[in-house]
């Protein structure tokens, strides 16, 4: 497997990516390896989204490869999951709010408006750890495709770019035996000539909702 190659480089399998920039380095290094041993996958084909580079965002998010192809009008979203990464966003997004903040919000949707007291008081370390190794145990790789538009720049037209319809690969996973060869399989799927969508899906997205 791909992660042998990378078990003895300090720190795998680069947990705390959120918060170590050398581990969400390693992270990168370790998918683009896995990128790169897919079969369809053709490097030059390939090239990073323009966007804003925040690397603060990126590490919460386990954001570490977003690239696109214009000659296949796709683009692969690929970050990194880890149960304490998970339990690092639970956190932040589920703080307590003042009770200033709870005024506001009565102002904005109504006096009948009413939170529940978790909701008030925020969500524990404990509580988020123990939320993160639940979802780990049902969900180590998340993956599905979306349509999108790619908005190409280029000053020559009289409107600055043009659109470009593609299909988006979201993929989120951790680093795992359990989990690498689903990584693998879903990228070899989408990376298969003409639209994946449909056919990546169908297989890890079987839910109709």
């Amino acid at each position: 497997m791909i992660l042998d190659e990378f078990s003895s480089v300090p720190d795998f399998p680069f947990e705390r990516y959120f918060e170590s920039v050398n581990q969400h380095i390693s992270a990168t290094q370790y998918w683009l390896r896995v990128l790169r041993s897919v079969p369809g996958f053709v490097e030059s084909d390939w090239k990073p989204r323009v966007r804003p580079i925040e690397l603060e965002d990126d590490m919460y998010l386990g954001k570490v490869v977003d690239i696109i192809s214009l000659k296949q009008k796709k683009e692969i979203n690929l970050q990194t999951y880890s149960v304490l990464g998970d339990a690092n966003m639970l956190m932040k997004e589920n703080q307590s709010i003042s009770e200033e903040e709870y005024a506001e919000q009565k102002n904005l949707f109504g006096p009948n408006f009413m939170l529940e007291d978790d909701a008030l008081s925020g969500i524990t370390y404990e509580e988020a750890l123990q939320e993160a190794k639940e979802n780990s145990a049902t969900k180590p790789v998340m993956i599905w495709v979306e349509k999108g538009i790619h908005w190409e720049v280029a000053p020559d037209l009289s409107e600055g770019g043009y659109e470009v319809p593609i299909e988006r690969l979201i993929l989120t996973s951790e680093i795992s035996e359990r989990a690498e060869p689903q990584a693998i399989q879903a990228l070899e799927l989408f990376l298969r000539p003409g639209s994946a969508m449909e056919r990546v899906n169908s297989a890890f997205s079987p839910d109709p909702e």
